[in-house]
């Protein structure tokens, strides 16, 4: 049975694909891959904070609490598909692989005690695509990291200030991972480079 082009498009899902030259397959365009843009994160936490300063006007005390992990999940959700979309873009990058999924970089925050040091790991692996792209030795991850910790840990006393926290980590880790991706391919092959605090 013979591939056709109709066929890899489907395995494609949504992935962004081209043609390649005297072949009937497409590969994905890593090129079209774009982050999700980070100001929607902060448009979200900032609406769900309004609406429940608005819903808790009729809400009792009892069920404020309720009330504001409702209203602030949409915002906690997208922080979730940024991380996805993060991981994903790095996977598409030439040269360059990343040892988990999308969606396993999403369920690890789940994993008890694994999960805190996941928020390390995936912000070094950012780290460390952005010194081989740039050629420079940024130390982004470890402020990333303590940016997200401090979120976490201020959702469990208010959503909102936890969820902003993060949303401005993640500031650390999209500024010069979209510099990197405007850069020119690297030439070199991937190092093994130690990451922040040499924990990887």
């Amino acid at each position: 049975m013979e591939d056709s082009p109709d066929a890899a498009q489907d395995l494609s899902g949504d992935l962004p694909v081209s043609p390649v030259a005297g072949s009937g397959y497409v590969v994905v365009d890593a090129s079209r891959l774009s982050l999700r843009p980070l100001w929607v994160g902060f448009a979200l936490t900032v609406a769900g904070l309004l609406l429940f300063v608005s819903a808790a006007r009729s809400a009792g005390a009892a069920e404020a609490r309720s009330v504001a992990e409702t209203c602030a999940l949409p915002a906690f959700i997208y922080y979730f598909m940024m991380v996805h979309r993060v991981v994903r873009v790095l996977g598409a990058q030439p040269g360059w692989s990343v040892a988990y999924t999308p969606a396993a970089a999403v369920w690890k925050h789940f994993i008890p005690f694994y999960g805190v040091y996941f928020l390390y790991l995936w912000p070094s692996d950012v780290e460390r695509y952005v010194n081989w792209r740039l050629g420079r030795r940024s130390r982004f991850a470890l402020w990333t990291f303590l940016g997200l910790l401090a979120g976490v840990c201020m959702r469990y006393f208010d959503s909102y200030v936890g969820l902003l926290l993060m949303m401005t980590s993640l500031c650390f880790v999209y500024v010069p991972l979209k510099r990197a991706l405007a850069a020119g391919v690297a030439e070199e092959s991937s190092p093994t480079y130690s990451g922040t605090l040499g924990l990887r």
